[in-house]
C-alpha cells in the first residue's frame, strides 16, 4: 500500500553488489508485500495482498500455505514479522472496500502448529497496519493512514501509543539493539522513537533529505530500506554516526534493477538482505488484478551486507 510519491537523494550512489535470485515463487497473482524470516527453521514467510495469505518457504525450496485465503479472516496481508524467541508470527492485514481501509487486523500465529493465538483489530476506518516489529516482549505496529504508532501488550491489548503529525504515512519501523527505541520512516523523514519517554527525533544526513522509506531493518550500525515510489528504485543502507542520531552516510545497494516492479519490503537473514523484487502492486487495483496478462513470477532478490 505505497501508492504516494516520495523523493529520497542519498549520499553516495555507488553500488556496494549485484543481486543475486534467492528464488522465484510460481503463484504469479500473489501481488506479494511482507516479507520476514525465522532462523531457526531457516524458512522464510511471505504475505499475499491479492489472497489474503501467507506462504512459508522452507529452505529446500518447498512451499506451503502457512495460512490460507482469508483465514481466521485475514485482509490484504502487508507486514509481517517472526518472534524467533516465543516462535511467533505477527501479521498486519486490513480489510478493504472501495480503496479504504474498514477493519486493521493484527494476528498473532504460532510457529509450531501454525494455530492462530490471538487477534486484534479496529473496526473503523481512517487506519491501515503497514508495518510491524517485535523485540524484548514489545510488539509495535506502523498506522499509516492515521500517523500513528501502535502497541499491543499483554495488560492493555491493542492500544494507540503515539499520533503525530510528524509519522504522516509511517511505514517502516525497527527496533534498535537494546529495544529501547524504534526507528520509524514517514513522509516527513525518518526518525528515532524513544520508547520510555515517546520523544520523536528527526534523524539526519547532512546536506540531504531523507523521507518515504519502505521498510526498516537494523544491521550492524546501519539501517536498511527500500526506495519504491521515486526513480530509480533502490534498496539502500544509511549508516549511523557514533551516537546514532543521524547518519554519516548512505550507500546504495540495488539500484534500477531490471527485475524491479515496485521493491517491497524484505527480511536480513546471515548478512544478506532478502526483499521483494517485484510486488507488482501497480497492477492491482481496488482488490482486483488489473491486466493479468502482465503478471510475472514474483523474484525474490538478495544482497550482501556489511
Amino acid at each position: 500500500m505505497k501508492n504516494l510519491l516520495f523523493l529520497l537523494i542519498i549520499a553516495q550512489t555507488q553500488l556496494f553488489a549485484q543481486p543475486e535470485v534467492a528464488f522465484m515463487l510460481n503463484d504469479r497473482g500473489l501481488i506479494p508485500e511482507g516479507l520476514t524470516y525465522n532462523p531457526l527453521e531457516k524458512a522464510f514467510f511471505i504475505g499475499s495482498i491479492n489472497k489474503h495469505k501467507i506462504l512459508k518457504i522452507f529452505d529446500d525450496g518447498r512451499v506451503v500455505d502457512f495460512a490460507s485465503p482469508r483465514q481466521d479472516g485475514l485482509g490484504e496481508v502487508l507486514g509481517l514479522k517472526v518472534d524467533s524467541s516465543n516462535q511467533h508470527l505477527w501479521v498486519c492485514s486490513n480489510e478493504i472496500q472501495d480503496g479504504v481501509a474498514v477493519r486493521s487486523m493484527i494476528h498473532q500465529y504460532s510457529l509450531e502448529d501454525y494455530k492462530l493465538i490471538q487477534k486484534f483489530q479496529l473496526n473503523e476506518k481512517g487506519h491501515l497496519f503497514n508495518d510491524i516489529d517485535v523485540a524484548a516482549g514489545q510488539v509495535f505496529i506502523t498506522d499509516s493512514d492515521a500517523n500513528s504508532i501502535y502497541q499491543v501488550s499483554r495488560e492493555n491489548g491493542l492500544q494507540l501509543f503515539l499520533k503525530d503529525e510528524r509519522l504522516t504515512y509511517c511505514n517502516g519501523l525497527a527496533f534498535n539493539s537494546n529495544a529501547r527505541k524504534l526507528f520509524v520512516s514517514s513522509f516527513t523523514g525518518l526518525y528515532s522513537l524513544d520508547i520510555k519517554t515517546k520523544k520523536l527525533d528527526r534523524l539526519r544526513l547532512t546536506g540531504y533529505h531523507l523521507f518515504g522509506v519502505d521498510g526498516l531493518y537494523l544491521f550492524k550500525n546501519s539501517l536498511v530500506g527500500i526506495q519504491n515510489t521515486s526513480f530509480p528504485e533502490s534498496v539502500n543502507q544509511y549508516l549511523f554516526n557514533e551516537k546514532q542520531d543521524g547518519f554519516s552516510s548512505a550507500r546504495t545497494l540495488v539500484a534500477a534493477d531490471h527485475r524491479f516492479d515496485v521493491p517491497t519490503t524484505g527480511a536480513i537473514a546471515d548478512g544478506w538482505f532478502y526483499f521483494i523484487a517485484n510486488s507488482q502492486m501497480g497492477n492491482f487495483e481496488n482488490g482486483t488484478i488489473k491486466d493479468i496478462s502482465k503478471l510475472k513470477e514474483v523474484v525474490i532478490l538478495k544482497v550482501k551486507l556489511r
